[in-house]
């Protein structure tokens, strides 16, 4: 079974970071939403991704992580 997380890459200090899993296509259905920006497309299951989120650097200070897409794994 292929599950896929959404990735985030802080413009700070440059450390991607993952969310939670969920399915392969209601992680592309998602993506597709978010870009689209059309909020009725994305599903109403898992965590819903933003396309930017506040990120706390390993040094303390705090940054702003871009969503840069979603990575695919077998599980």
């Amino acid at each position: 079974m292929k599950t896929a997380k959404f990735q985030y890459k802080c413009r700070l200090c440059g450390k991607i970071e993952e969310n939670p899993c969920t399915s392969e296509e209601l992680a592309h259905l998602a993506l597709i939403s978010i870009v689209l920006k059309k909020e009725f497309l994305i599903p109403k299951v898992g965590t819903i991704p933003h396309i930017i989120e506040i990120h706390v650097c390993d040094d303390g200070s705090c940054g702003v992580s871009d969503l840069i897409g979603y990575k695919i794994y077998d599980e």
